[in-house]
């Protein structure tokens, strides 16, 4: 009978686990190290992974979230400045 593996991982058995080198393609700084903890603890339907940044190095590729949430801003202020527009236009008519 296969022995089942063991959902508590040591240190020193998360330092035997082979580590995955992952560079962004977008971003040359990039340098990623992974190791796959789920696989070894026998998880199949989720995925659990340790991951080291060496000092210097980044992550992946910088996020679009500031610029989105800008361009939402700047849009929403348009849209507002746009519908004021219109009533101040409505008040003068009355």
């Amino acid at each position: 009978m296969t022995e089942k593996p063991h959902s508590l991982l040591k240190a020193s058995d998360i330092n035997l686990i082979d580590e995955i080198e992952f560079h962004h393609p977008l971003n040359p700084n990039s340098e990623i190290y992974l190791r796959s903890l789920g696989t070894t603890v026998g998880l199949k339907r989720i995925a659990v992974s340790l991951a080291r940044v060496p000092a210097g190095k980044e992550s992946f590729i910088l996020k679009l979230t500031k610029l989105l949430l800008d361009s939402s801003l700047k849009l929403l202020i348009s849209k507002t400045l746009h519908s004021l527009t219109l009533l101040f236009q409505y008040i003068k008519l009355l």
